[in-house]
């Protein structure tokens, strides 16, 4: 263990809802949700309601990133280090607390998906959109699709739609056999939110994560 101070406040109080805008950094034109989430969510459960929101298969390691340490899922046979803490007690509101506060979510350390976490209001049960009977969590917003798992990273994302808005790129017919159709500005928020009512928020959660992610 660690014995530095912990670089984030433990909020044992809060009973909140954070508004929270997500972007996959890099890319343009952007790629986000808006979310209202639970200020005491735990880590490991806004883990899968990212994986949800975007449509990820959940299928890559991940970590959080807070003050230049990553903050990782507490894996079997894994310790802490000066550059990383295991995050399994944590909840969001250790990490952010006002308007502006910013967190960052990283999926597959191969492909390097950098999700930029923003607090945009705190704000109480009465003030959702259905008072205290509005399910949590919910998007009420977010615009274009999430790249393809294993597409090579924000790089590979940029080749693979300048590709695919070219028919006659010699690459096209390969990638689109590879990808199948693909609409890069498709979002579904009514069928996000029926998936974020399901258990695991309408993910496969693998019993052993070291038997498959990488």
């Amino acid at each position: 263990m660690s014995e530095s101070a912990p670089i984030y406040q433990l909020n044992t109080h809060s009973s909140s809802v954070y508004q929270v805008r997500i972007d996959i950094k890099y890319i343009t034109p952007p790629i986000w949700r808006r979310l209202l989430i639970p200020s005491y969510m735990k880590l490991d459960d806004l883990h899968l309601v990212i994986q949800s929101a975007f449509f990820w298969t959940n299928s890559h390691l991940h970590a959080f990133i807070y003050k230049n340490k990553y903050l990782s899922p507490a894996f079997p046979d894994e310790g802490e280090t000066e550059e990383s803490e295991l995050y399994n007690t944590l909840k969001i509101a250790d990490l952010i607390h006002k308007k502006g506060d910013k967190v960052t979510y990283v999926y597959d350390f191969g492909d390097d998906w950098n999700h930029e976490i923003v607090l945009e209001e705190v704000l109480s049960r009465d003030e959702l959109p259905d008072g205290k009977k509005t399910p949590l969590p919910l998007c009420t917003k977010g615009k274009r699709a999430r790249p393809l798992e294993d597409c090579g990273g924000v790089s590979g994302y940029e080749h693979f739609v300048k590709v695919l808005n070219n028919p006659k790129h010699p690459e096209y017919e390969d990638l689109l056999n590879w990808a199948g159709p693909y609409d890069f500005e498709y979002f579904d928020k009514e069928i996000l939110n029926e998936e974020l009512q399901k258990e695991n928020y309408g993910l496969f959660v693998w019993d052993d994560e070291d038997d498959f992610l990488f």
